[in-house]
């Protein structure tokens, strides 16, 4: 009898990355981007967290259900992979063009007008800081470029408003992992096209 482990998908050892295709984004959205760890400070890390939770719940509202259900009936695990910094995000840094297309008075004030960016203003600091709507969470609680690929993603998302241009595809390959833990049917053949398989089937014989 075979028994086929579709709890996981791996990199073969021998695989060799391509470089990830850019992201498909508007030309005003020009700052660099780079990674980010939901509870890395106190000023940003629960926006980030409750921005989150509140796109998740928007979702199942508009579509009575759908793809966020999973998420957003299991917020004890989101909120226990922030807690252990195992929650990752993309942000960007804040160029004069993306002051100019995205000033702060309009920040999320009309919905779908600026569906890339999430923002949070800190008074206290006048500091303004612009993440792209979606979220990594890691099996183990460390940085993914701690030089190892022994890390796996437990969960992967991307709101719906911001797919199609790369930002999966672009976190996943900065999460450096070697391994994807139980990913949805659907998703399979997105995680193919990175390079994550299904390992070789494990067979036993029943007596």
């Amino acid at each position: 009898m075979t028994l086929f482990n579709a709890a996981l998908l791996r990199i073969p050892k021998d695989f060799k990355y391509d470089a990830c295709p850019p992201l498909e984004l508007p030309p005003y959205l020009d700052g660099d981007i780079e990674v980010f760890e939901f509870n890395e400070n106190s000023m940003h890390g629960t926006h980030w967290f409750f921005k989150m939770l509140d796109e998740l719940q928007k979702e199942y509202d508009d579509a009575g259900g759908g793809p966020a259900e999973g998420f957003i009936h299991n917020k004890t695990c989101l909120l226990k992979a922030w807690h252990e910094h195992r929650m990752f995000g993309l942000k960007m840094a804040r160029t004069e063009s993306v002051f100019t297309h995205h000033p702060q008075e309009l920040y999320e004030s009309v919905p779908g007008v600026y569906p890339y960016i999430w923002t949070n203003y800190t008074a206290a600091t006048s500091d303004v800081q612009c993440a792209l709507p979606l979220f990594c969470v890691l099996q183990h609680p460390r940085h993914p470029h701690a030089g190892s690929t022994e890390n796996a993603i437990e969960y992967l998302w991307v709101a719906e408003r911001a797919r199609g241009v790369g930002l999966g595809r672009r976190m996943a390959r900065e999460m450096c992992c070697s391994t994807v833990l139980s990913p949805m049917w659907s998703s399979v053949a997105f995680w193919n096209k990175l390079g994550y398989q299904l390992p070789p089937p494990m067979t036993r014989e029943i007596v």
